[in-house]
């Protein structure tokens, strides 16, 4: 009788602790930007830039702020934890970015750079990320967006995303001294951006920047090019 009544007793236990498993998650990682990945972007956020054409015309990005966040990303998303791990996300990595964003409703302008690690599951990577993002209103709209590797002290060109059409962004040159306008720049990479939406549009086509300075000059797909002129 003790038998008989034993034997359902271990099967419901063993439905219970089937359905109720524990979730165990382990922090795989914590990913910081040094201070040497951080001067990248070598904005504080509060400067006010000026940039002018030969021409005379003159665009302002005025002081913006500057800010950083943390990210946890899990080995499952939200969806797939809970259809298939009773709602346990599994491990994660924690990493932080930093970014800083200017913009000007009078004059329609908008600068953004963010620095983050490009880290994925299930095969992490640590490499790190650049954004860039222009958008001025001149007599059209125009925009400028570009996504870069960097490592401390240097933009990458990136080789590995270089096959897929969405991601052909890449440096086109290093210039140790160039002229923009009437001014010269020292250690300036040439950034350029595809046409985001593969139309015969105006865009911003080319981006100037070095690591001292940041944003020095751009120029749009008719040729017309937009430099540092002061920096407050």
């Amino acid at each position: 009788m003790r038998m008989k009544i034993l034997y359902p007793c271990l099967a419901f236990l063993i439905l219970v602790t089937g359905c109720h498993k524990q979730c165990i998650q382990n922090q795989i990682a914590d990913l910081q930007l040094t201070d040497d990945d951080l001067k990248i972007n070598p904005y504080s956020g509060k400067e006010t830039l000026i940039y002018k054409t030969s021409g005379g015309e003159s665009i302002y990005f005025p002081s913006g702020v500057r800010g950083g966040e943390s990210h946890l990303t899990y080995e499952y998303d939200s969806e797939t934890a809970k259809i298939d791990h009773d709602g346990c996300q599994g491990d994660y990595f924690q990493s932080k970015s930093n970014w800083m964003d200017k913009s000007d409703s009078l004059s329609n302008s908008w600068l953004h750079i963010s620095l983050y690690f490009r880290y994925s599951l299930p095969e992490p990577r640590t490499d790190k990320a650049f954004v860039l993002v222009i958008y001025v209103k001149d007599s059209i709209s125009l925009g400028f967006w570009g996504l870069y590797s960097f490592q401390a002290g240097a933009i990458l060109n990136d080789s590995t995303r270089s096959k897929n059409p969405l991601y052909r962004d890449s440096i086109v040159s290093y210039h140790p001294i160039i002229s923009l306008g009437p001014k010269q720049f020292i250690n300036v990479y040439e950034l350029y951006c595809n046409n985001p939406d593969g139309r015969d549009t105006a865009w911003i086509s080319t981006a100037y920047y070095n690591i001292i300075d940041g944003l020095v000059g751009f120029k749009t797909s008719y040729d017309k090019m937009w430099y540092l002129d002061k920096l407050n």
